[in-house]
């Protein structure tokens, strides 16, 4: 039956999930528009009785291709195609899966979800089905806490992250933003709660997300989930970063301004991002977007074991260990502190980035808000157990988007049901005071005292960082991992 949507002025038909019946999705419902390239969006908000969505996904944003299955190691019978349409000006688009029989005026809680990818590529959009929240939502109706999943595409590379001036700068950002706003607006069509919003992501979903806690629009959030990723793991450059690394792409494109800029092919664009070797992206620390106002929600916070994974092609692939380490005396201290070789160097790449930022900003928001959670996620690879738990792994348990083993389809079941409470705004555990994280491994889902992380991350090393300040290991960190992510 075709939904009605009040404040869209817009006739959706819903498309029933042939896994989960009790399952419905509204897919390819453009929330903005872009007039032209290097513009902000601008939210779509009547559709003037129109029909609108489709039974597919929505294209993407024009990207670089990445085998993202060098990181997953899908077998090749279960393995999506990571292949997927794509359309500059189409790919604002986002699905909604909601319970079936849940209505307008239900005021079920809502998560909405950002896909990671360093800000330059989807990993695991909507299509490729890794991310695929049926079960998720499922989850949530078996118990009896039922929650609206909201999964957007937004803009990237230098089509969502060239910066321009002040004000033409962060697109990508502002798109995620207009999504927000938008399910702020219409959420409460489908049966959500407008005011009961949780914004989440893995990797460069979750730095974006964390992002959002530090925006201008941040009061429209009332909790996040940050999955392997805080605000410093892709920290916001100052406007000469920004300036360089445009300067940089308009002489490999011998284009002098945005307007030759916007006359070329999308191809051109992402053809010469992969050719000056930009595989992370930087949002500019300048315009609207921001602000100093703090932001007190609930967050549930947390990371994998071997974060380090993303850098490991291309560290290994150094004539020695430390080559890329400045001369600075930071470099000997962490040097010193982690060890000069292959292990101490991947161990130091990934806290830098993850693990020990992870930690801290946990610290920093319990300051804030007592409904802060803490888990540590070191369940191995279920299909090549040997690379443990690398960056991202997490995803295929708690999506079960593709085929696990009994045991671990269980331990994916168990975290669905820990993210569903968060959501509902129901304890997801119970910490018995500050002194507790959730523990996920090969054993299941235990809550176990904070000296866990302690015991199964560098936090010895962490006192060498913590001496030095984050100003003297983000300039060695910055020339250690740069160009050196290979998503496997």
């Amino acid at each position: 039956m075709s939904l009605q949507h009040t404040s869209l002025n817009a006739t959706l038909t819903p498309v029933r999930v042939s896994t989960a019946p009790d399952i419905v999705q509204y897919r390819n419902i453009k929330f903005a528009s872009i007039s032209e390239r290097l513009t902000h969006s601008k939210s779509i908000n009547d559709w003037n009785g129109a029909s609108i969505g489709s039974e597919k996904h929505g294209p993407r944003c024009p990207q670089v291709y990445y085998d993202l299955n060098t990181l997953f190691r899908i077998p090749a019978e279960q393995a999506p195609s990571w292949v997927e349409p794509e359309d500059e000006f189409e790919c604002l688009n986002l699905h909604v899966t909601v319970p079936a029989g849940v209505k307008a005026g239900d005021n079920v809680p809502v998560l909405m979800w950002l896909h990671g990818g360093s800000l330059v590529a989807s990993c695991c959009g909507a299509k490729s089905g890794v991310n695929d929240p049926t079960k998720l939502v499922a989850k949530s109706v078996e118990d009896g806490t039922p929650i609206i999943f909201v999964a957007i595409n937004y803009r990237l590379g230098f089509l969502g992250f060239a910066h321009i001036d002040d004000e033409l700068t962060n697109f990508g950002l502002f798109d995620q933003k207009h999504a927000i706003e938008w399910v702020h607006r219409h959420i409460h069509g489908f049966g959500g709660d407008a005011s009961n919003i949780t914004l989440g992501g893995e990797s460069a979903g979750a730095i974006a997300t964390h992002f959002h806690t530090l925006s201008a629009h941040s009061s429209l959030l009332k909790r996040v989930i940050l999955q392997s990723g805080t605000a410093t793991t892709i920290p916001a450059q100052p406007v000469p970063v920004g300036e360089f690394f445009r300067n940089k792409l308009f002489a490999e494109l011998s284009v002098s301004n945005i307007d030759e800029f916007r006359k070329l092919e999308a191809t051109e664009i992402c053809r010469a991002q992969q050719a000056i070797g930009v595989n992370t992206i930087f949002p500019v620390a300048t315009g609207s977007f921001w602000s100093k106002e703090p932001w007190r929600g609930e967050v549930l916070i947390g990371d994998v074991e071997k974060e380090y994974s993303l850098f490991t092609t291309g560290i290994t692939s150094l004539s020695a260990p430390a080559i890329e380490f400045p001369d600075v005396p930071a470099s000997k201290a962490i040097l010193d502190g982690y060890g000069n070789n292959l292990d101490g160097v991947l161990k130091f790449s990934g806290d830098a980035k993850f693990n020990y930022h992870t930690e801290m900003y946990h610290r920093e928001f319990l300051r804030d808000s007592p409904k802060t959670y803490r888990y540590l996620f070191d369940a191995p690879n279920p299909f090549v157990p040997e690379l443990g738990a690398h960056h991202a792994v997490d995803l295929l348990y708690l999506f079960g988007g593709v085929q696990l083993s009994a045991r671990q389809e269980a331990l994916g079941d168990a975290m669905r049901r820990i993210w569903v409470r968060f959501v509902a705004g129901v304890e997801p555990w119970n910490k018995e005071g500050l002194e507790k994280v959730l523990v996920i491994d090969a054993d299941g889902c235990r809550v176990r005292d904070a000296e866990e992380v302690k015991k199964r991350r560098n936090a010895e090393q962490w006192k060498v960082l913590e001496e030095l300040g984050w100003e003297a290991v983000s300039k060695v960190i910055g020339e250690v991992v740069r160009g050196k992510i290979r998503f496997e």
